[in-house]
């Protein structure tokens, strides 16, 4: 077992881990190395203490959805309860992370900036059979994906799909992420 010093947590809080305000910064892509920080975070304040929730701060513009998904996976098989705030922007696979937070617990600050999108990759294609699996396979991300926003808020999984369909990106406020249960409050200036 590692012994805990203050090196140690200085480590840890260099990758946005806050193990004393029980606090873990997402900033930036979601990726393997973003992901694989929040949560080793997050098991090593699950280890400390699975009574006290563990506070998530958001402010990514997306990026890898497998990613996203073994986040979201982490925070709702966690015994700590996860609360979420979103800051600046949550975008394209960001609002996942956000929605999935315990309920009654999920913020966004009052000029946070919410975005989703039609489902896009980045793939070479070698052949035109890869070509349709890969398409088989986003369709299933993503189905998978309304089904969980329709999970998690007060909107039905076709209306995610909706809003998808559209083909281009979808910019909305913290009060419309409030409207459609995306968030459970908005934070302003200097609450007590």
């Amino acid at each position: 077992m590692v012994k805990i010093n203050r090196d140690y947590l200085d480590t840890y809080f260099s990758y946005g881990v806050d193990t004393k305000n029980r606090c873990i910064f997402l900033v930036g892509d979601i990726s393997d190395e973003s992901v694989g920080h929040v949560i080793k975070g997050a098991y090593l304040m699950e280890y400390e203490d699975s009574t006290k929730p563990i506070e998530f701060r958001i402010m990514s513009a997306g990026g890898d959805i497998y990613n996203a998904y073994g986040l979201h996976d982490v925070t709702r098989t966690l015994r700590s309860p996860i609360h979420t705030m979103g800051i600046g922007q949550i975008m394209s696979a960001a609002i996942l992370l956000i929605a999935c937070g315990e309920k009654g617990n999920r913020y966004a600050g009052e000029n946070t900036t919410f975005m989703i999108h039609t489902p896009s990759w980045d793939k070479e294609y070698t052949n035109q059979y890869n070509h349709k699996i890969d398409v088989k396979e986003s369709e299933r991300l993503w189905k998978r994906w309304y089904d969980l926003m329709g999970k998690y808020t007060k909107q039905p999984s076709k209306f995610w799909q909706k809003i998808c369909d559209k083909k281009v990106d979808y910019y909305f406020d913290a009060d419309q992420a409030l409207e459609w249960g995306l968030i459970d409050g908005i934070w302003y200036e200097k609450e007590g």
